[in-house]
């Protein structure tokens, strides 16, 4: 299994982030409903989204009564392709390329038949999703210099501080396969994005189990923050007047922004 700063990712500190941030989804999971499928991501970073350095995967309970999980290597973020060239004109009137932004969403499976990403399962909103929308100026372009220089993205979180980015909503960011594994550059124009298709075979095996279980064709995603995975598994967490753990200041940042604009 792969790692943050030293701690694993696995089954215990996968739920560890629900019972911290989204305590009724863990309330959900430890009424052990077997097959129940909860997807889950973790935005490591969206400095160079070139780089599947995120991660994806899912989360149930399996007739052995225990916690079992996939995950890839992912990108939750755009690709280099779609930061510099808007996909079309409805992503640039909300402006620019969408940023899923971190929170609870639902989702349908879509079957391994879809037309873009068949033969590979994939999954789509049943209903907008929240995005962050974010356009690299010229200058930011010039400095990329084609990919030869600095990552287009590596603005990102300062536009986020600074209030440059818009915040609107998105239909199509699915989760979904990637064409590269290494070095994206038109795989994503804001989706999920796996790069083992193994996770995603069986992310879709899963899928179907919860549909026999009769729990439809409803799943719910979870983008988490890494700042959101430390603090909920004893890293990286300061203390509030309340005594309980917050996540540091990005998250805080991140959340004091939405706050505003979604009064």
């Amino acid at each position: 299994m792969p790692s943050i700063d030293n701690i694993d990712i696995n089954a215990r500190t996968i739920e560890n982030c629900y019972k911290m941030f989204y305590p009724s989804t863990y309330e959900t999971i430890k009424q052990n409903l077997f097959h129940y499928l909860n997807l889950w991501g973790i935005r490591v970073s969206s400095c160079d989204t070139s780089l599947p350095d995120d991660l994806v995967g899912g989360l149930r309970i399996n007739n052995l009564n225990f916690s079992e999980i996939v995950v890839s290597k992912a990108s939750t973020d755009p690709s280099p392709y779609y930061l510099n060239k808007t996909i079309n004109l409805d992503a640039l009137q909300k402006g620019g390329t969408a940023f899923v932004a971190e929170g609870q969403y639902t989702y349908r499976y879509m079957g391994s038949k879809h037309g873009k990403f068949s033969p590979l399962p994939s999954f789509c909103p049943t209903m907008p999703v929240k995005v962050y929308r974010w356009m690299p100026s010229a200058d930011d372009k010039k400095r990329w210099n084609n990919g030869k220089g600095v990552p287009l993205s590596s603005l990102f979180e300062t536009a986020v501080k600074n209030k440059k980015v818009t915040i609107s909503t998105s239909n199509d960011v699915c989760i979904h396969k990637t064409w590269a594994k290494d070095k994206l550059w038109n795989d994503s124009a804001g989706c999920q994005v796996l790069t083992d298709d193994k996770t995603l075979k069986t992310l879709g095996e899963w899928a179907i189990e919860h549909q026999k279980k009769k729990f439809g064709n409803i799943f719910t995603y979870t983008l988490f923050t890494k700042e959101q995975f430390l603090a909920a598994n004893g890293r990286g967490r300061i203390t509030g007047t309340s005594g309980k753990a917050v996540p540091r200041d990005t998250v805080n940042m991140l959340q004091n922004l939405f706050n505003q604009w979604f009064k």
